[in-house]
């Protein structure tokens, strides 16, 4: 399973950068003020607990 963690970087000038979906449908990255591509969101029923994880690139959600 790939999973997104968005930001999943601060650079030394403290700019966050998130990836981005680009229109040929493959994965990039760029800084949060870009306005290009899209960023996956995932909606979930309010009953919906974290099982596990702290949302890190090391340790994501497990919903």
């Amino acid at each position: 399973m790939n999973l997104i963690v968005s930001p999943y970087n601060v650079n030394s000038n403290g700019n966050a950068n998130v990836f981005r979906v680009n229109s040929d449908g493959n994965l990039n990255n760029n800084n949060v003020n870009n306005t290009r591509g899209v960023r996956p969101v995932l909606n979930l029923d309010a009953g919906v607990t974290i099982k596990s994880g702290n949302g890190t690139a090391d340790s994501p959600f497990v919903v």
